[in-house]
């Protein structure tokens, strides 16, 4: 039972991150106020989701007989006997997972912080990516993969839209569609 629920819930957080992220980057370019709510709304239930998920597949991954995945092994990097590289990269998205959740709780009281460390979501996501193809026993079936690259290409294209607009907007067009 718990290997059903680590794998279901770490495939859960990655898709819940995956849209967290991307609507993240997107999020502060929509100019129309209807999509910039739907964006922000989207964005932190997917995140508090994902949080929430996260630590579901802490607490699985400790308590499964076939993975020796220990307590501090959920939040040190390197020290599980069982695939340290891989469980390693876990931990490091972990915690940094743990710090987005921490600063965007106190986002009001310190909004400098929480800018300054929301960076790091990137990095989260990439190494949440890594760890799910690592150590994932689903990594080489063609539906992981298929999700693997929709969950890369969804960031990375929203991160490059993001990029390449003339004045950092999205969506005037869909704004005026959506309006109607």
């Amino acid at each position: 039972m718990t290997w059903l629920l680590l794998r279901t819930s770490g495939i859960l957080v990655l898709g819940l991150l995956t849209v967290a992220v991307a609507l993240g980057v997107l999020g502060p370019a929509l100019r129309n106020p209807r999509l910039r709510l739907i964006s922000i709304t989207v964005h932190r239930t997917a995140a508090v989701l994902g949080t929430m998920l996260l630590l579901t597949h802490a607490v699985a991954a400790v308590l499964d007989h076939y993975v020796e995945v220990s307590l501090p092994a959920v939040v040190i990097p390197g020290v599980s006997p069982w695939q340290p590289l891989w469980i390693g990269l876990g931990a490091l998205a972990f915690d940094a997972v743990l710090l987005l959740a921490a600063t965007s709780a106190l986002r009001r009281r310190f909004p400098d912080l929480w800018w300054n460390v929301h960076v790091i979501s990137y990095v989260a996501f990439v190494l949440s990516w890594v760890h799910a193809f690592g150590v994932g026993t689903d990594a080489s079936e063609p539906l992981m993969r298929w999700l693997a690259v929709g969950s890369a290409a969804l960031v990375g294209g929203a991160a490059l839209a993001r990029y390449l607009l003339p004045d950092g907007t999205v969506g005037v067009g869909l704004a005026r569609e959506v309006a109607r």
